[in-house]
């Protein structure tokens, strides 16, 4: 896949499922973010799972979200 066609997929349409993997990843990793933050600004130490459960739960709906925003609605199965 060259870049243009990123670039084309990036700004087509994204089919309604995908928008709400989108919000949904999206609102998983800034909860987990706001979580961190208020345990660093705090000065609380982090439990031990936190610091083993916090990068997936900040890289994977990243993740999923970007996959997500690059699938396109396909036109050629409206006409059948």
């Amino acid at each position: 896949m060259s870049f243009r066609e990123w670039g084309y997929r990036w700004k087509a349409k994204t089919p309604s499922f995908f928008k709400k993997i989108i919000k949904i990843s999206l609102a998983i990793s800034a909860t987990a973010l706001a979580i961190h933050t208020a345990l660093v600004s705090g000065g609380a130490i982090e439990p031990y799972w936190w610091s083993i459960i916090y990068p997936y739960l900040i890289g994977v709906p990243a993740g999923a979200a970007a996959l997500s925003k690059f699938t396109m609605e396909d036109k050629s199965d409206e006409n059948n």
